[in-house]
């Protein structure tokens, strides 16, 4: 893990503030899209750990959002350079991040193949978070691929009926620094809008390791007397020298700030969320809100060099092997192009029933999503015969769907007791299609997969003063395996 106190000399040290808010003691936030489906409430039996709005800002600084999360309960997070400004990531209660589940505004954040979750490549998001609600455990049923470990819902910033603009900047130490410039327009008739614009940057700790992201956030909604539609907009572009790697000891005595990888070695990722929301309040028990999203996720470049290794050998992929004079050269120098071409839609609806005695609440969610993984060789010390550079070596596509639903009931015994019980539906489906390549064979044989799970959860809850509750859950959470599962049991 990352030392917190070298962490903490990594922030941005120097920050500006400039607030243009109108009328900052009356200002109030418009309704917002309760995600009543997917957050737990106070008399959820569930282990929760909520922030406001005002506790956001105060803990944050720039850092990606899981350097941030360090200082709830059962997180700890640690940054590839060294800054948590680039790659960052964090594990609850020991599980990483493709054992959690996330989710902004209710849009599944975590990669349908891998379920891993790239805060990076939307930095500085936490500057545009409402709230964020972290449910430690099984939880409650939500979007995306069940949790093992946890979950985490953020929402984005409300609406505000007063206008306000506010720039900040930063800088620290290693270069890293922070641009972010944001906007309410407050209420203009029955329309509101929100805009934030970042760049982020730090040549990082370590060797080699520098970042720069820009990201964004638009929100814009319109308001009817028992109605809101609100759109959606977030996502950045973020360029990264590589540090992934562990350093062995002898390498870190010399060298503190030693990174195994070259300076060529950099990757570029694109990531683009599209949401469209839709509220009306039947009456005063009832509701229903549903969402449309749409993502759009790019790997122009994801560059790693090999030195001559069996890994890269010419027969690994198949490719003919060159012949010097009366020397048969079977491994070379190369640097190599990963990429990823991504598409991910889907949809959900929530329907409540609240009263005094009981709560209702139920939902349906469905996606799809389908991902293009493709290899370029950008350079080799010795080129075979009939390659030449930017050669594709393979190219394949998954294909993912997903459809789930639940039902949460929550009766109100007395006053002061409750018991609750949950119950999720999800079928998921996995397909995998290699491509025919010229030399390469694809070492994979997939079947296509399908998998039904019931998720089970079932607790009570009571409240013994103002300040101290007892709650027990019992929970079940079944989830499918991620692509690299698959293709080891393959190998199996």
């Amino acid at each position: 893990m990352f030392n917190r106190s070298h962490f903490l000399l990594a922030a941005l040290i120097a920050t500006a503030s400039v607030n243009a808010q109108t009328d900052t003691a009356r200002q109030s936030q418009l309704d917002e899209f309760v995600l009543t489906g997917i957050r737990a409430t106070s008399n959820t039996p569930v282990t929760q750990y909520n922030l406001s709005s005002k506790q956001i800002k105060e803990m944050y600084y720039g850092a990606d959002l899981p350097v941030m999360l360090q200082q709830a309960p059962s997180i700890q997070s640690y940054s590839d350079n060294g800054t948590g400004i680039g790659y960052s990531f964090f594990r609850m209660r020991g599980m990483d991040q493709s054992r959690l589940n996330v989710t902004v505004n209710g849009v599944p954040i975590n990669d349908p193949e891998n379920q891993g979750t790239f805060f990076n490549n939307f930095a500085d998001l936490s500057s545009s978070a409402q709230s964020i609600q972290i449910q430690r455990g099984v939880g409650t049923s939500t979007n995306g691929s069940a949790a093992f470990g946890g979950s985490i819902n953020i929402l984005t910033r409300n609406l505000s009926e007063q206008s306000s603009a506010e720039v900040n900047a930063g800088i620290g130490t290693f270069n890293s620094r922070r641009l972010t410039a944001e906007v309410q327009t407050g209420r203009v008739g029955n329309y509101a809008f929100y805009t934030r614009i970042s760049n982020l940057a730090t040549d990082g700790y370590r060797d080699r390791s520098g970042s720069e992201i820009t990201s964004y956030l638009l929100s814009a909604g319109r308001f009817g007397k028992k109605s809101l539609i609100k759109f959606n907009m977030w996502g950045g572009d973020a360029q990264n020298q590589l540090s992934y790697l562990g350093v062995d000891e002898a390498s870190l005595q010399s060298n503190r700030k030693a990174n195994a990888l070259t300076k060529g070695e950099t990757d570029r990722f694109r990531q683009h969320f599209f949401q469209l929301q839709y509220q009306y309040t039947i009456n005063q028990y009832s509701g229903v809100n549903a969402s449309a999203y749409y993502v759009r996720g790019l790997a122009p470049q994801f560059q790693a060099f090999f030195g001559a290794s069996p890994f890269f050998g010419y027969s690994f992929y198949n490719m003919p092997e060159p012949v010097i004079g009366a020397d048969t050269i079977r491994e070379t120098d190369a640097m190599v192009s990963y990429r990823l071409d991504q598409h991910f839609s889907g949809g959900f609806a929530n329907y409540y029933y609240h009263t005094k005695k009981f709560e209702l609440d139920a939902g349906f969610h469905a996606n799809h999503f389908t991902s293009d993984h493709f290899m370029e060789v950008q350079w080799m010390r010795v080129l075979p015969e009939g390659i030449d550079p930017n050669h594709q070596v393979y190219f394949n596509t998954g294909t993912k769907s997903e459809l789930s639903g639940f039902v949460k009931f929550n009766y109100f015994v007395t006053r002061k007791w409750n018991v609750f019980s949950d119950v999720q539906i999800r079928n998921a489906k996995f397909k995998y299609q290699p491509k025919t390549m010229q030399y390469a064979a694809d070492p994979f044989s997939v079947e296509p997969m399908t998998w039904n799970f019931v998720n089970p959860k079932i607790g009570t809850q009571y409240q013994i003063n103002s300040r101290i509750q007892v709650y027990a859950m019992l929970g079940m959470s079944n989830r499918e395996p991620t692509r690299i599962d698959y293709f080891q049991d393959d190998y199996a």
